[in-house]
C-alpha cells in the first residue's frame, strides 16, 4: 500500500478545477436540456442514435446503450417522436423488431 502523502501543488489545483468542472457541468447540463424540451434520458437516446454510423438502433439495443427498461424507452421514443426527434419503423426483414431512427 502506497504511504499517505500531500498532494503536489500542481495536483491540488488539477482537482480543484476538476471538482469545479464536476460540479458546474450538470446544472449547465440540465438548463440547456431545459431549454430545449429535453430530460437528459432523452438527449442520450439521440446521443445514441447520431453517433452511430446509419443514425439508427433497433430499440432493444437503444434501451441497451442508454440504460433504461424497454417501456420506458417505449415512452421517452413516443415523446421524441412527437417532438420530431426521431421515427420509429418496423423492420421490413422482422416485424418483431422496430428501429429507431434520428430525424435531420
Amino acid at each position: 500500500m502506497a504511504a499517505d502523502r500531500e498532494l503536489l501543488p500542481a495536483e491540488s489545483d488539477t482537482w480543484d478545477s476538476m471538482l469545479s468542472v464536476l460540479l458546474w457541468l450538470p446544472a449547465a447540463l440540465e438548463a440547456r436540456l431545459k431549454r430545449d424540451g429535453l430530460c437528459h434520458h432523452e438527449f442520450l437516446i439521440l446521443w445514441c442514435l447520431t453517433v452511430h454510423q446509419e443514425r439508427t438502433h433497433t430499440m432493444s439495443s437503444l434501451a441497451e446503450l442508454s440504460r433504461v427498461t424497454p417501456s420506458h424507452l417505449s415512452r421517452l421514443a413516443s415523446r421524441l417522436e412527437k417532438q420530431g426527434w426521431l421515427t420509429r419503423e418496423r423492420d421490413p426483414s422482422d416485424a418483431r423488431v422496430t428501429i429507431a431512427s434520428v430525424t435531420e
